[in-house]
């Protein structure tokens, strides 16, 4: 979603990556023109779902936390009681597509009855093809939650609570499809709107966010394909704005050439001009230019270096399988936040049919371990690296994940630096263990708030979780986290640590 610097970004939870993923977010690894990248093999669904089906489900949950408030002082414990009520289902036929998953959910606290509060959370995404192969009208929306405490939260929301807010989205629009002469050609025109439930409280780093913004997209792109051998050429454009302030227009044309079956060397170019803050434009060319190499099919990596945004700019990624349960993956971006959302790139590798959207403008990007908001324009730098281990009931999962954001028209940047160890092991195809410890850590430099001296923090989260179950329409889970988070004082937000446990039923129909 592109927003001003007063706007908030969409929460990193399931209902919004379920959204980016069933309309092909922007943030993707760059595709190979000549031979796709190997992906990682996901883990089968246990229960293999129709084409066309509506499951109704219902659970009941209760938890236990020693601090409810999520204060630094004067903790108090409460018990938490939640009744959820959902909806899981898809249609899928030759002119009409469409996925839904939604919950209806209540909670009531035995002492902090100012908490209680009834919510709603879940992703939808319909497409309506008008004529076959050419024209459809694309939909999708979210409702989510987050924490403005930017390293996470537990799944239960606090109405009160200073940092916890809702963000509901969605878009609509029609896309376009054609294939003259040598070129595939692709558009679409999107509108959009973001509402915003957040924090009340002045006392934070965060500036009031407006409730509600527009967004208003255009997007197009023409690719050669295989229609030139080995040469092929993307050109791609996009105009951008909001109700707020704003806009944003920007193109591109890339060059992809196979060099040999393995090697396919990139060239790009292409201007941005935008319009970040009513005061504070930024308009400059870019360029850049690397290559992908194949080794084989489970095996590859792919650089990119060059200028953009008046700055330094580097991309990449990589694939490698070690050996047959062992993978290796790394990834680095260079992007541009006008405030606290990442804008599209305008950066369009490929052009497919009605099937393969074009760049959206919902994205993902939030108040995460990989970012800091301070309702700022920055420039991003944002690199992982995860080890996979996958022996089929057992898996070992390491992240390592680094963003840099230097805040364009302040001396000021903030680095976080986080690590993941997630272990599972399915002990029976009806009982699943798993165990997690996250470590994450900020660094703020510069005159973000002036006078503010500690500018270190860090958070610490160690999970346990239980499934089991009971049979194929019912699942009891136990979790419980402990939790301690540190923010530096730039952020002017409470420490605090918190542990809380869970037990929840779940019935499907």
């Amino acid at each position: 979603m592109i927003i001003t610097s007063k706007f908030v970004r969409l929460a990193v939870s399931a209902s919004v990556v379920a959204l980016s993923a069933a309309s092909v977010a922007v943030a993707q690894p760059l595709a190979n023109p000549v031979r796709p990248e190997p992906a990682v093999k996901a883990a089968a669904p246990r229960d293999a779902l129709p084409a066309n089906f509506l499951r109704p489900r219902i659970g009941v949950q209760a938890a236990v936390t020693d601090n409810v408030a999520l204060t630094s002082a004067n903790e108090q414990s409460d018990v938490i009681g939640r009744v959820t009520a959902g909806l899981e289902g898809r249609y899928d036929s030759p002119r009409t597509k469409a996925n839904l998953s939604g919950d209806i959910v209540y909670d009531a606290y035995s002492k902090s009855k100012k908490y209680d509060s009834l919510t709603y959370r879940g992703v939808a995404d319909a497409a309506f093809v008008v004529v076959p192969d050419i024209l459809a009208i694309e939909a999708a929306g979210a409702r989510t939650q987050g924490s403005v405490t930017t390293f996470g939260s537990t799944d239960f929301f606090r109405s009160a609570n200073a940092t916890d807010y809702q963000v509901g989205t969605y878009y609509v629009g029609p896309h376009l499809t054609l294939s003259p002469g040598i070129f595939d050609l692709s558009a679409a025109a999107r509108y959009g709107q973001v509402f915003y439930d957040g924090p009340k409280s002045t006392s934070t780093a965060v500036p009031a966010l407006a409730p509600e913004t527009s967004i208003y997209q255009l997007i197009g792109a023409a690719d050669t394909g295989a229609n030139l051998g080995r040469v092929r050429f993307v050109a791609s454009a996009q105009y951008q704005k909001d109700d707020q302030t704003f806009e944003s227009t920007a193109g591109s044309v890339s060059g992809f050439y196979q060099v040999t079956p393995r090697f396919t060397g990139i060239v790009r170019a292409g201007y941005d001009d935008m319009t970040l803050t009513s005061l504070l434009d930024l308009s400059a060319p870019f360029w850049s230019v690397g290559g992908q190499y194949v080794f084989n099919d489970t095996a590859n990596i792919r650089l990119e270096g060059g200028r953009r945004y008046d700055a330094a700019y580097w991309s990449g990624s990589a694939t490698l399988r070690v050996a047959r349960p062992v993978y290796l993956m790394a990834d680095y971006s260079n992007t541009l936040s006008p405030g606290p959302i990442q804008i599209n790139n305008v950066l369009v590798d490929y052009v497919g049919g009605l099937d393969k959207p074009l760049p959206i403008p919902v994205i993902p990007p939030a108040f995460g371990l990989n970012s800091n908001f301070f309702n700022l324009p920055s420039i991003n730098r944002t690199g992982s690296l995860r080890a996979l281990v996958d022996l089929g009931r057992q898996s070992l999962d390491y992240t390592l994940s680094s963003t840099q954001q230097r805040y364009v028209g302040v001396s000021a940047e903030s680095l976080t630096l986080s690590h993941s160890v997630t272990y599972a092991n399915l002990v029976r195809p009806d009982l699943e263990l798993s165990l997690r410890f996250l470590y994450a850590s900020e660094r703020l430099n510069g005159q973000i708030l002036p006078g503010v001296g500690d500018r270190e923090g860090n958070y610490y989260l160690t999970e346990g979780k239980i499934e089991y179950r009971l049979n194929s329409r019912t699942t009891a889970n136990l979790n419980y986290q402990n939790r301690h988070f540190r923010p530096a004082a730039a952020t002017l937000l409470q420490r605090y640590k918190e542990n809380i446990g869970t037990v929840s039923l779940v019935r499907t129909f």
